[in-house]
Parts: structure tokens; C-alpha cells; sequence
């Protein structure tokens, strides 16, 4: 949202192709966050996104698409956080409003269910 003087409040309208530049921006800057984590992360970063994950597994179970989005973004702003190049994550947290936005759009929309395991094979 952005200030109108005098005229309020707006929302920022996004065309295709500014939604395909935003998504070819983030496949970039996490590509090469991931890549960095790998080549010279900790093991207390690894531990950290494991954390994460393992959060996303219990939303997902829940089939909770708002804690699911959140913890989403959690992971990927983790990851460009402890790639350990500080404009990488300067970067991302630039693009943080409408990456929410399209992270949260995209698991409520894309996907039936998010924890595709039917529950018989998860008992085994």
C-alpha cells in the first residue's frame, strides 16, 4: 500500500509480466542464497532451516494455509538471511511486501491440499 496525498490509500496493481519478473528475481537471489548456504553455511543454519521445515510439515498436515504461507516465507527469508552475503538478503527484504503477498496467493490458490500423504501410507 502506498500514501496518495490527499487521496488515501492504494494497492500496487501487479501485470503477468510484473509477477514473472518478481518470481524470475527470487528463483535468482534464493538460487544463489542456496547455493552460498551450501558452500559455506553452518551447521547451526542447516539446524535452523530444519526447524523450519519441520513446521511447514505440521501446517501442511493441518492443511493451515495461513501458518503454512507464514512459515513459507519464514524458510526463504532464512535462507537468503544466512547465505551470508549481505546484499543478497538486503535484496530480498527489499521485495519482502510483495513476495508476501504472492507466497500467500500462491499456497492458498495453487494446491488442493497441502499435504498430498494419504493416511494410510503415512502410518507405515
Amino acid at each position: 500500500m502506498h500514501e496518495a496525498r490527499r487521496k488515501g490509500s492504494f494497492a500496487a496493481q501487479l501485470s503477468a509480466d510484473d509477477v514473472r519478473e518478481i518470481y524470475e528475481l527470487r528463483a535468482a537471489l534464493e538460487g544463489q542464497a542456496a547455493r552460498l548456504l551450501c558452500a559455506t553455511g553452518t551447521l547451526a543454519a542447516f539446524r535452523g532451516l530444519d526447524e523450519v521445515l519441520e513446521k511447514l510439515r505440521v501446517a501442511a498436515k493441518k492443511d493451515d494455509r495461513r501458518q503454512f504461507a507464514e512459515i513459507d516465507f519464514q524458510f526463504h527469508e532464512q535462507l537468503c538471511r544466512d547465505a551470508g552475503n549481505g546484499r543478497i538478503y538486503k535484496l530480498w527484504v527489499n521485495q519482502v511486501g510483495v513476495l508476501r503477498t504472492l507466497v500467500g496467493l500462491g499456497v492458498m490458490r495453487q494446491y488442493e491440499n497441502l499435504w498430498p500423504v494419504p493416511e494410510a501410507a503415512e502410518r507405515r
